[in-house]
């Protein structure tokens, strides 16, 4: 879709080996990246599952062995971002702070602390080591609007043809799930990868292509608006206004003319679809409004967060152990910080900040580099990219994010899109130097 190749890898010589040169082909880590391509299109489907993990886990599982193991026997280091070198070890120090409450929790506390690691230090890391291209960020895109559509079309069925709420613990009045767990969990998963939609109807060359993905984006934000999700709702419109505002300099009328059709008829499906008993996310604000209804949980998530700071004033250094449930309250602490700080003490809060300000860090060199030496497609993916991590950062307030680990590839996504640009653009005569006009 007009991404030029141009990239070469990155290498450094381990210790005691023989040195590699860079530019190592990027199939070397072809099967690696069709399995975490494989895994991004699964990503909205939890009940795929193979044992007691969803499917999408063991194959970015997979990818990670694949690529990790790849790497380290060819004796390639591949770079890894100082943030989240610095962000795995404050977790293991936060591991050493924390004390969990009860004694029968510290089994359940050290494999929720391992798995936080693997996120850090394996998960997040393993898209720049796979996606080494333009070309590949955009497959990352195609993919991760594969899976949304996927499930959204489920949500959708579940409304108009009565398709079954999967594993339903509880009543969510009328709000679909589609192939995740949670109303919540569909509405936020689509409004993270509707920018990368947008991203992708950017780049799209022709009529049809651009229709494609003006029917994607209709039937992401479709399912959005029938999950009733508050959070996804405000990151939806956070997300696109963020995407608009990065590619402002790039929007023409040829380009968005079908986009306008689109939001026209995803607004008149909208509303037909939450009709007859589905309360639907307009149906939400209106209960939001009206603080009385029992549907509305922000006074709950209000107390579960008041509970975890009144808590962590007390003893602000140590965490009471990962997973920890705060007791008296009637639901989880959403906020995502709060949660990372009442669980792990100061140490995890630390972490958790020092891996966004390093994903937002990344992300603007990225701007600067590709504004500077543009590539043809690139200032879409990284606008794209960009809008999807401002859209977690809104969720991410108001969301369990520490351990929704699905949640985290708008994260690994910026970096890995900051590691391309500095391979195809950064090593350009004068990417450093003063941009000679607005791109």
């Amino acid at each position: 879709m007009g991404i030029r190749h141009l990239g070469v890898l990155e290498g450094a010589q381990l210790p005691g080996r023989r040195r590699v040169l860079a530019g190592n082909p990027p199939r070397r880590y072809a099967a690696s990246r069709f399995l975490y391509l494989c895994g991004l299109v699964l990503l909205g489907s939890y009940y795929v599952k193979a044992g007691r993990y969803p499917a999408y886990d063991w194959l970015f599982f997979a990818a990670v062995l694949g690529a990790w193991g790849n790497a380290l026997t060819r004796h390639v280091l591949p770079r890894m971002n100082p943030a989240l070198a610095l962000a795995g070890v404050l977790i293991v120090v936060s591991g050493v702070a924390t004390v969990p409450q009860d004694v029968h929790g510290i089994p359940h506390s050290t494999y929720s602390l391992v798995l936080y690691l693997y996120l850090i230090g394996l998960w997040i890391p393993v898209a720049s080591i796979v996606l080494q291209r333009w070309s590949h960020i955009e497959s990352a895109f195609v993919a991760l609007v594969l899976g949304m559509t996927i499930t959204s079309l489920y949500a959708i069925g579940q409304k108009s043809l009565g398709w079954p709420i999967l594993g339903a613990r509880t009543e969510f009045w009328g709000r679909v799930t589609g192939l995740t767990r949670h109303p919540n969990e569909l509405g936020t998963l689509c409004a993270m990868i509707v920018p990368y939609a947008l991203g992708l109807l950017m780049n799209a060359r022709g009529l049809w292509p651009r229709l494609w993905w003006v029917l994607a984006l209709l039937i992401g934000v479709v399912a959005l608006m029938l999950s009733g999700s508050m959070t996804g709702l405000l990151s939806g419109v956070t997300g696109v206004a963020t995407f608009f505002w990065l590619y402002r300099s790039r929007i023409t009328v040829k380009k968005t003319a079908p986009m306008v059709v689109g939001v026209a008829l995803m607004v008149m499906g909208g509303l037909w679809l939450g009709t007859g008993g589905s309360q639907s996310a307009l149906q939400r604000v209106e209960d939001f409004l009206h603080s009385s209804s029992g549907r509305v949980t922000l006074y709950q998530r209000i107390e579960g967060d008041q509970y975890a700071w009144e808590r962590i004033v007390r003893e602000p250094i140590r965490g009471r152990g990962y997973h920890a449930k705060a007791a008296n309250v009637d639901t989880e602490i959403h906020n995502g910080l709060l949660r990372a700080w009442y669980d792990g003490g100061f140490f995890a809060l630390l972490a958790v900040i020092v891996l966004l300000v390093g994903a937002a860090a990344s992300l603007r060199n990225a701007r600067r580099l590709v504004r500077r030496q543009p590539v043809i497609g690139s200032h879409a993916l990284v606008s794209a990219s960009g809008a999807a991590f401002a859209s977690f950062l809104v969720m991410m307030m108001a969301s369990p994010t520490l351990y929704q680990r699905s949640s985290w590839f708008a994260v690994a996504i910026v970096f890995a899109v900051a590691a391309v640009a500095r391979r195809e653009v950064g090593h350009w005569p004068g990417a450093h130097g003063r941009p000679a006009g607005r791109v």
